[in-house]
């Protein structure tokens, strides 16, 4: 029961985030642009997280979105000293800015835990739309 009021919190926070965020342009990466809600942004020893969305320039192709989509929406925890991450599930949007309705996705897993990822897991990409969130949130000049 803990784990579905878990995820249900973390899908509305999502939902609840998408219609009132103020986005700011905080990089960009070969595929696109990356924005961060600051409002959302929060500390917890070597863990930051924010709410991002991601805008890309030509539609990319993953197997677990039924469909083009050209821009995301997600909770990135990061654990800055170690350069790992890890996100809470995402949200796909067929046009830019989070309009045009939603993708739907395939087998997307949630970690265990939304409250408190402890160990972000992943490997950031050098140039990929994760650096440039890695480095806005763990303030790498």
């Amino acid at each position: 029961m803990y784990l579905y009021k878990t995820k249900l919190m973390a899908l509305l926070t999502l939902v609840s985030c998408n219609a009132f965020a103020e986005w700011t342009k905080i990089g960009d990466f070969k595929g696109g642009y990356v924005y961060v809600d600051t409002v959302t942004e929060v500390e917890t020893s070597n863990i930051r997280n924010a709410l991002f969305m991601i805008n890309w320039l030509q539609p990319p192709s993953d197997d677990y979105v039924k469909g083009a989509y050209r821009s995301s929406l997600k909770r990135i925890y990061f654990d800055c000293p170690r350069r790992k991450m890890q996100d809470d599930g995402s949200r796909f949007f067929k046009e830019l800015d989070l309009e045009g309705g939603e993708v739907p996705t395939i087998g997307m897993e949630l970690p265990a835990s939304l409250e408190s990822i402890d160990s972000p897991r992943l490997d950031i990409e050098s140039a990929s739309e994760f650096d440039a969130a890695f480095n806005y949130i763990c303030k790498v000049h």
